[in-house]
């Protein structure tokens, strides 16, 4: 085979999805050892750990909007510094798209959203707290 034949046979389409083939076929002979000193890094995606700490994210927001009558995500992030305002966002969308929180309208369209729990929330809680 000639070095011009090769590279049109790699240009073409079939030479591609065979290129691709083999590179998906191809597996590493050794596997890699994982280290046991908990270096590692929990992976993000894992439902069981993500939906734990959502969990007890929603909950925190949860019972201290119910000792006021509204508050912010600087109040939550003030409240609950380990988590940054993007995940505080995301809990308070997830509260609102439940009814468990309402989203108050602001008289500023410079001023931070307000939040306020809603009586399907002080249910939640309540039950919340006798389980």
């Amino acid at each position: 085979m000639s070095r011009h034949q090769v590279a049109s046979d790699l240009l073409s389409a079939a030479g591609q999805m065979q290129a691709i083939a083999a590179a998906i076929s191809a597996r590493p002979s050794v596997a890699l050892p994982r280290p046991t000193d908990g270096t590692t890094r929990k992976c993000r995606s894992e439902p069981a750990a993500h939906e734990r700490r959502a969990d007890r994210l929603r909950h925190g927001a949860l019972t201290l909007m119910s000792a006021r009558e509204s508050l912010t995500v600087t109040d939550l992030l003030e409240a609950f510094p380990d988590t940054t305002r993007m995940q505080w966002n995301w809990v308070m969308t997830t509260l609102c798209r439940r009814g468990w929180v309402v989203r108050m309208p602001s008289p500023r369209t410079t001023a931070p959203a307000r939040y306020q729990i809603t009586t399907a929330g002080h249910a939640v809680l309540a039950a919340l707290r006798k389980s």
